[in-house]
């Protein structure tokens, strides 16, 4: 009966530094890496609730062991860490709420990459930031679904705690719940590692992108 865990820790795009060197205005290459960056800014407060959140379910999954160790006879501890578990559920629900908003800004700033891409000139170059724009679509769709599954996980782990807080309940109704529980986590981890493959193949488009625009990188940092 012992419940799956699966921390939402995720690749996350990196930022780059550049000297732009125009004297007539940003072309829509330096708009599109304008663009780019300031999107990998707004991820910042999703980044910061990876490791949060990992402590935090880290924290759950131990108490939830130390409630189906104990027996009937200690009801009363039962529903003590139960409660402390729904307790960590909805500081969970609530790092979420912000990586998601996070999220949602960065794909905000995204917004405008199709007017710029259309701008380009060079074929070549406009291959290139097409690549970028739909693995950028195919990312932001692919967390959208991670957090979906999330939301449903945080449902499933309320209704789990509050079940085990019942003096009369029924071996079979706990697994069956236990079971919902595993399959959405089962799909989290699905999600996260298309999720970072999506990641690794941005920011390689990324870098193929500002080569063909002829953009020097100055500098990485994760």
């Amino acid at each position: 009966m012992i419940k799956k865990r699966s921390a939402l820790l995720v690749c996350t795009i990196f930022t780059v530094l550049i000297m732009l060197t125009g004297c007539f205005g940003p072309s829509p290459e330096e708009k599109i890496f304008d663009i780019l960056e300031k999107s990998a800014d707004k991820e910042e407060i999703f980044k910061e609730q990876q490791q949060p959140l990992a402590d935090l379910e880290q924290k759950e999954s131990k108490l939830y062991d130390e409630i189906v160790s104990l027996g009937m006879e200690e009801h009363d501890k039962i529903v003590s860490k139960s409660k402390e578990a729904l307790k960590l559920v909805g500081e969970r629900e609530e790092r979420l709420a912000k990586e998601h908003e996070s999220m949602k800004a960065s794909k905000e700033e995204s917004g405008n990459l199709e007017k710029e891409i259309a701008a380009i000139e060079e074929d070549n170059v406009k291959k290139s930031a097409e690549k970028v724009r739909n693995v950028v679509e195919k990312r932001y769709a692919s967390y959208e679904k991670i957090y979906k599954d999330y939301e449903k996980a945080i449902t499933y782990d309320k209704e789990l705690y509050t079940m085990l807080q019942k003096k009369d309940l029924k071996i079979e109704d706990l697994e069956a719940q236990i079971n919902k529980n595993n399959e959405v986590y089962k799909q989290i981890l699905t999600g996260n590692d298309e999720f970072n493959k999506l990641t690794e193949e941005y920011n390689d488009l990324k870098l193929k992108f500002y080569k063909a625009a002829d953009i020097e990188v100055e500098q990485m940092e994760e």
